[in-house]
This record gives C-alpha cells, structure tokens and sequence, in this order.
C-alpha cells in the first residue's frame, strides 16, 4: 500500500531526525566532559607537583629552625619559619585534599565518558537499523509503485484492445449489412427481370413491385 509506505518513510524520518540530535546532544556533552576532564588532570598535576615541593620544604624549614641561635631567634627568623611552616602545611593539607577530589572527578569524567560513547554507539545502531528500514520501505514503494505502473498499462492496452476490436465488429456489421442489402436487391432485379407469365404481369402488385425495382 502506497499511502502506509508513505507514513511510515515519514515515522522512520522523524525518527532518524531525532537519533541525529540525540547524537548530537551526545558528542557536545563528551566534548564537555573530556574538557572538564582536561582541566582536572591538569590541576592534578599542578597538586602533585605542588606536594612534592611541599614535603621536601617542611623537612628543611623544621632543620632551619633547629639550627637558630639566639642571634635569629632575636631577629625574628623563628617566628617567620614557624609561621611558614604554619602556612605550607595547611596549604599541604588543602592540595592533598584537593588532590583526592581531582582524582575522583577524573575517574568520574572517565566513567560519564565511557557511558557516553556506548550510548554514542546504541545511537549509531538505531541510526544504521532506521536507515536500513528506510531503504526497505523505499524499495517496497518503488516495487509497488511499479507494479501499480505495469498495472495501468496493461489496462490501457486492454482498453485499446477491446477499443479496436469494436471498431471492427462495428465495420463487420456494417459489412454485413451492406451484402445484405446488396444480395437482397439482387434478388429483386432478378426478379424483376425473370419472365413472368401474362396473367401475372397484368396485376397491379406486379406493376407496383416492378415500380419499386
């Protein structure tokens, strides 16, 4: 049936319409996350970096203040290590923590990824079977379409037939009715022309009849 064809190319269309922006939504969304992704790896290395320098300061300013006199401690150089030494191990406490959190969105932007790309690739299938349905049912239109085609013309050639074949049982007739007539007058001039005896020739139907011929 053309017209259900016709619907249904229409469904599978809509349909790959919204597989595409399905698609889309997909690629723009692991185009976010590998760029969040991106950025967590690159603080993670600025952290780590950050640590290290970290735990091989503290060690060195907790020497340092070992080895003052009274002469630094009265200068104030106790005070400012101490107060360092405050600083860099609060800030070392903050990255370590810090640290753990860029870890896990980096684990979780891994995973949305991997989610994604399957969803990506379920997508890509629907696409595939949507397309593949589409090129069914416009082969089955086409076929019906051309059998429709085929239909129409054997139609017209049976009209044409049946056209020409009256033309000529309408000539025959007239054929016909033409030897008839002319077979029919014949037999009157012959008739008309065989002797006749004489009692017969005298009546008034032979003189009408011979009239007539």
């Amino acid at each position: 049936d053309i017209e259900k064809s016709g619907r249904e190319i229409l469904r599978l269309r809509d349909a790959r319409d919204d597989v595409r922006r399905d698609l889309a939504d997909v690629g723009r969304d692991m185009r976010d996350v590998r760029t969040a992704r991106k950025w967590a790896r690159k603080r993670l290395d600025q952290l780590t970096a950050f640590v290290v320098d970290a735990e091989l300061r503290l060690p060195k300013i907790e020497e340092e203040v070992d080895a003052l006199d009274l002469a630094d401690i009265e200068a104030g150089w106790a005070e400012a290590l101490e107060q360092e030494w405050e600083r860099l191990s609060g800030q070392l406490a903050m990255a370590i923590e810090e640290q753990r959190l860029q870890r896990i969105a980096v684990r979780d932007a891994d995973h949305e990824l991997t989610m994604l790309q399957l969803e990506s690739e379920d997508l890509e299938v629907d696409a595939d079977d949507i397309a593949a349905k589409e090129h069914e049912e416009f082969e089955l239109l086409r076929r019906t379409e051309l059998a429709r085609t085929e239909r129409e013309v054997a139609a017209a050639r049976q009209r044409r037939i049946t056209l020409e074949r009256m033309r000529w049982r309408v000539r025959d007739v007239r054929v016909n009715v033409l030897r008839r007539e002319r077979s029919d007058r014949h037999a009157l001039v012959e008739a008309a022309l065989a002797p006749k005896r004489v009692d017969a020739a005298s009546t008034v139907a032979f003189a009408t009849r011979t009239r007539i011929v």
